[in-house]
């Protein structure tokens, strides 16, 4: 025992084996009814100094079962601080995610256009082309008569009333419409202004005064006549629609619109 510390520990090696400790001494502490501070203060210094001892014992033994015992004593006598955790290796880096921005870019896909199919051609009738302009005299004769021909084949003489919108022959004067007389190519070139006039619908027709009722030309002259067949039932019915598709009165509206009847043919 050391005096005064109340603690029963040996002081040497030799101590440790009179007491037949195999690994490591055991430390009993007795403890006193009431022990002062001084003596509590002295019994944690004996603690200290009794574990360098035990220290020193266990390096002067080299045995690993010393040094293990060593370090139960020392867990028993001091508090020793808990060991501190390994401290793990950093993680490898990762790389941090980016947050994608969406793209402003707008993709504008082309749609190809729309594939377009040729319809096929109507099945209504055209108009046929209009006649080449004679380029002589004669050959606006040839076309004059050729047209009378078809347009006259068109004229039934059933008596119904139309209106002659003009007449000529080659050489007439008709000042209203131009000075020089009318040649062969005048006629025809004033027919066709006529043929072609929206108030008409394309009802006109060519005819020679030879065809039905008295005849107007001088003789030994071909006359043409230029009818629109309105098939009006009375020469008053002719007469009103004259009057209210020409601005024309008397004599000069009867130079453009005049009604006549569909006769057989007089001398």
């Amino acid at each position: 025992m050391v005096e005064g510390t109340g603690l029963g520990a040996p002081a040497t090696r030799d101590d440790y084996d009179d007491y037949g400790y195999d690994d490591q001494p055991v430390f009993v502490r007795e403890e006193p009814a009431i022990q002062p501070r001084s003596m509590v203060a002295g019994a944690l210094v004996a603690v200290v100094l009794g574990g360098a001892a035990i220290a020193a014992y266990a390096a002067m033994r080299g045995d690993d079962s010393s040094g293990a015992g060593a370090a139960g004593a020392m867990s028993t006598t001091t508090a020793s601080s808990p060991a501190r955790p390994a401290t793990p290796a950093p993680p490898a880096s990762t790389p941090r995610p980016t947050s994608a921005r969406p793209s402003t870019t707008t993709s504008t896909t082309s749609t190809p256009p729309p594939a377009t199919f040729s319809n096929p051609p109507s099945a209504t009738s055209t108009a046929p082309p209009a006649p080449s302009l004679p380029t002589s005299n004669d050959q606006a004769i040839v076309s004059l008569n050729h047209r009378a021909d078809t347009d006259e084949a068109a004229t039934p003489i059933d008596g119904r009333w139309v209106v002659q919108l003009d007449s000529k022959y080659v050489g007439v004067r008709d000042r209203s419409q131009q000075i020089e007389r009318f040649t062969a190519r005048d006629i025809w070139n004033r027919f066709q202004t006529v043929i072609s006039d929206p108030r008409f619908g394309g009802k006109v027709r060519i005819v020679r005064d030879t065809h039905f009722g008295t005849r107007v030309g001088p003789d030994g002259k071909t006359t043409w006549i230029a009818l629109l067949d309105l098939d009006q039932g009375s020469k008053a019915s002719a007469q009103a629609w004259c009057e209210a598709n020409f601005t024309e009165r008397g004599k000069a509206l009867a130079n453009v619109c005049f009604p006549r009847q569909i006769t057989p043919p007089r001398g």
